[in-house]
């Protein structure tokens, strides 16, 4: 073979190379961005290649790489990078963004210099053997010089057009990833940590957060309703022991496209479509029988009621958990979303709803928000979901069941369900049953009547029916499966109460402080207490004295001994001279020029008065310091708690004596 023939074969060659080298580049510069700071000043024009010890490192369409703070980098800069690091990262381990860092992985879409380097090279062999291949054929054969030559290019042409347009992003806005974000386990557990009668398991090889819960509520149920169903709140077995649980998705994931998402008009009118952060189903806003029950009057002031199944649901958003539930959902859709209340967690005005009104946070974090009117919630879910049964009488599988039903009507409630007003549900003293009160009108005559029913340990459930005017007793008994003694413990009226709430302290005795307790700072009174309220998240403590015995309840004016917070649900005690720990926060002292604690330490003789107070939180508010601070003492400390939920406080009193 001729050697230019063997040339020519080898600039045919490089030619290909050069277009699937360049075809390859081509890949990494469908993710090309404009990069900003926070004030929105573009500092970099390139791909994301790695994020590591807070690092973003970036090759930039010279095929250099820089590395930036990712503080540095505006916020949708930093959704980018953690939708990116979400999708690429091969441990597929979810997170919460309040929680975690982002996980350091490699991106595919970078270029190292030395495939650049090559390319570039490939391109120059390119353009020199095609002008090569032109000359030597441009008088031999000039119509194969020029069929070589448009060949060849037209490779190169096929490989520069090849990526759509719309793959290209050089804007500044991020690039928002199909899939959605998965929660975290500690955020998931924490989301349900709130209330006492609810239990949680993360069950990662079963894809799902499992939720029990006894089914009732800690507030007041099924006062106000006008359009009642004959039915009453009982106790239920949601239990993870028993597989009937309420389901979670870890993972859950996005429809394609409206058109395909689930409608609440037109299915899941069976079943909960979701689960309260206090463990009550989340029914669909329209009955079964495709009306809002709101609008028809069969809903009490907290938006639920007793189905079918005696089993208490809700039909519209409990926007009232917000006040304990602060920065975590009020429940979660069975798509695996949170549901938030009417406002974002900090107060402000929600923004930027879809159409499934719902949206991503800062952070790419999907959730759903509340509305004060029809349809009170999602029309379409976010989220993929598997249901069953017959539109519309479908419901999202699985589904957790209510296994009591009893039909009041047995017992001959006179008229219809309109002529009926729910006026009182009071649990009684042994803490297993209830009284429920209800006015009828008939002809304009109002009748008073009464159903009174409880259970006992093997599970008969007892109803009896009076009326002011009918002498006749109805009773009737219901087999009960289960121990509803046991499953109602903590449930609406009944186990711990903010007045068992006790503080005490060894350091006091007949309501005097001791002696080796006065003038020393460093020996801190110890402090134990017991029976919290249920939903206690975190406590907080203060002691303050009122120089002036008028003053008492105006904390501006007492003298502030001690004030701590941060203090976790699961300590009961604080030992002697241990107020200061790495387990909570401490403010200042007395004199407001130092961390710690000030004791009792009179120079005249005489007697004064110290109040210790603790106070069972929802959790510690957002606006004290994550670190002990001088600017907090008793009274920043109580006007801080106006963000969050109170659930009980306790105090003692005592002298300290001065001879």
């Amino acid at each position: 073979m001729k050697p230019v023939k063997i040339l020519i074969l080898f600039a045919m060659l490089f030619q290909w190379i050069a277009v699937l080298a360049h075809e390859g580049h081509h890949d990494g510069e469908k993710h090309i961005r404009i990069w900003h700071d926070f004030e929105n000043n573009v500092i970099a024009k390139g791909s994301f290649y790695l994020y590591k010890n807070e690092q973003v490192i970036l090759v930039t369409t010279n095929g250099s790489k820089i590395s930036l703070p990712i503080e540095k980098l505006s916020r949708k800069d930093n959704v980018y990078i953690l939708q990116k690091v979400s999708q690429i990262s091969a441990l597929n381990t979810p997170h919460h963004p309040k929680e975690e860092s982002i996980i350091a992985t490699l991106s595919v879409q970078g270029k190292s210099n030395y495939k650049v380097m090559l390319i570039a090279i490939l391109i120059l062999v390119l353009l020199v053997s095609g002008l090569f291949i032109y000359k030597y054929y441009k008088k031999r054969n000039p119509a194969t010089a020029a069929v070589v030559f448009v060949f060849g290019f037209a490779l190169l042409l096929w490989a520069c057009s090849s990526d759509d347009d719309t793959n290209s992003t050089t804007d500044d806005d991020p690039i928002i990833s199909d899939d959605a974000l998965a929660y975290s386990q500690d955020f998931l557990e924490t989301s349900f940590s709130f209330f006492g009668n609810v239990g949680v398991t993360y069950a990662d090889s079963d894809g799902y957060l499992k939720v029990e819960s006894n089914g009732i509520p800690d507030h007041q149920m099924m006062v106000g309703i006008t359009s009642w169903i004959e039915r009453v709140p009982i106790p239920i077995q949601y239990y993870i022991d028993d597989n009937n649980h309420w389901s979670i998705p870890l993972n859950p994931t996005y429809v394609d496209s409206q058109s395909e998402a689930v409608s609440i008009t037109d299915d899941l009118q069976r079943g909960a479509i979701g689960i309260a952060a206090n463990g009550i189903p989340i029914f669909n806003p329209y009955n079964a029988s495709g009306e809002i029950s709101n609008e028809l009057g069969e809903l009490d002031a907290f938006g639920g009621h007793s189905g079918n199944g005696n089993d208490y649901h809700y039909h519209t958003p409990p926007t009232h958990l917000s006040s304990t539930t602060g920065n975590y959902p009020i429940g979660f859709i069975f798509d695996g979303f949170p549901l938030y209340g009417t406002t974002e967690t900090d107060g402000s005005t929600v923004t930027d709803l879809d159409e499934y009104f719902g949206h991503e946070d800062d952070e790419g974090y999907y959730h759903y928000h509340s509305l004060d009117a029809a349809p009170y919630m999602t029309p379409y879910l976010r989220g993929v979901v598997t249901i069953g049964g017959t539109s519309p009488q479908t419901q999202i599988e699985p589904q957790a069941l209510a296994s009591t039903e009893h039909d009041l009507s047995d017992i001959n409630l006179t008229g219809g369900t309109d002529n009926h007003e729910i006026t009182g549900l009071e649990v009684n003293d042994n803490c297993d049953g209830y009284t429920l009160t209800y006015e009828t009108t008939t002809d304009n005559t109002v009748t008073e009547g009464t159903i009174v029913y409880d259970w006992e340990i093997e599970g008969t459930i007892t109803f009896v029916h009076t009326t002011d005017t009918n002498a006749p007793l109805n009773t009737q008994t219901f087999n009960y499966s289960g121990d509803p003694a046991e499953v109602h413990a903590n449930a609406y009226g009944c186990g711990t109460s903010s007045s068992d709430f006790t503080l005490t302290s060894t350091a006091v005795e007949n309501g005097e402080l001791l002696s080796d307790y006065q003038c020393d700072d460093d020996n801190s009174i110890p402090l134990e207490w017991s029976n919290a309220p249920s939903g206690t998240n975190k406590f907080a403590i203060h002691i303050v004295h009122y120089p002036n015995a008028s003053d008492e309840g105006n904390l501006a004016m007492a003298n502030s001994y001690l004030a701590l917070w941060d203090i976790d649900a699961s300590v009961t005690s604080i030992a002697a001279g241990q107020v200061t720990s790495d387990d909570w926060y401490i403010g200042s002292n007395k004199d407001g020029d130092a961390i710690g604690y000030t004791s009792p330490c009179s120079p005249d003789a005489g007697t004064h008065e110290y109040i210790v107070t603790i106070y069972a939180l929802s959790e510690t508010p957002t606006s004290l310091p994550t670190e002990n601070s001088l600017t907090i003492h008793a009274e920043t400390l109580f006007d801080s708690f106006s963000s969050v939920t109170i659930l009980g406080a306790s105090e003692f009193r005592y002298d300290s004596v001065t001879e």
